[in-house]
């Protein structure tokens, strides 16, 4: 018997560029939710609490003893809208400030074969 479980993340908006949350996402794709948790727990970054209270939240609906067997298995960094301002500068001049947002896409399974 298999017993297979799946948690799918779509379209989490995060106000963050892709840049910054992907350098934490390269280190966490194909790894174990709880040495994910452990390693954000400790991070000491924008990008580190915003996917660890992400994670927060699927690993309070799993139960202790099945947390082990968790991965996750995708986790896709891509870019949202982005804000447009402008800075009013000397002499007339303006400059344009771009602020990024991210989209992530995740998918956790638990594959323990039975």
């Amino acid at each position: 018997m298999i017993n297979s479980q799946k948690f799918i993340l779509k379209n989490i908006s995060l106000s963050i560029s892709p840049q910054k949350i992907n350098l934490l996402a390269d280190i966490l794709r194909n790894k174990k939710l709880e040495y994910v948790m452990s390693i954000l727990e400790f991070s000491n970054n924008k990008s580190g609490r915003l996917l660890y209270k992400i994670f927060q939240g699927i690993n309070k609906q799993i139960n202790i003893e099945e947390v082990k067997n968790f991965i996750i298995e995708k986790l896709e960094i891509s870019y949202d809208a982005t804000l447009k301002r402008i800075r009013y500068r000397a002499r007339g001049n303006s400059s344009r400030i771009k602020k990024y947002r991210t989209l992530l896409n995740c998918i956790i399974s638990n594959n323990n074969k039975k």
